[in-house]
């Protein structure tokens, strides 16, 4: 995946998460958040890069349930 790629990907699902990263999220879980998306930037291995997407996807997920 190109950088320009890894970017157009990584706005749309900051986009779609913002508020519930500023309202809902507790500070560990902003922290968590972070570090998978420096994961999924700095990775070339698409499995890696998946991996932190979808983490990034249950760290909100999980954030409805509390």
């Amino acid at each position: 995946m190109s950088n320009r790629e890894k970017l157009t990907l990584l706005t749309d699902l900051l986009m779609r998460h913002k508020d519930k990263i500023q309202d809902v999220l507790v500070e560990s879980d902003v922290q968590d958040y972070g570090e998978c998306i420096q994961l999924f930037l700095s990775s070339t291995d698409p499995i890696i890069q998946e991996g932190a997407l979808a983490t990034c996807q249950l760290i909100i997920k999980n954030s409805n349930i509390c």
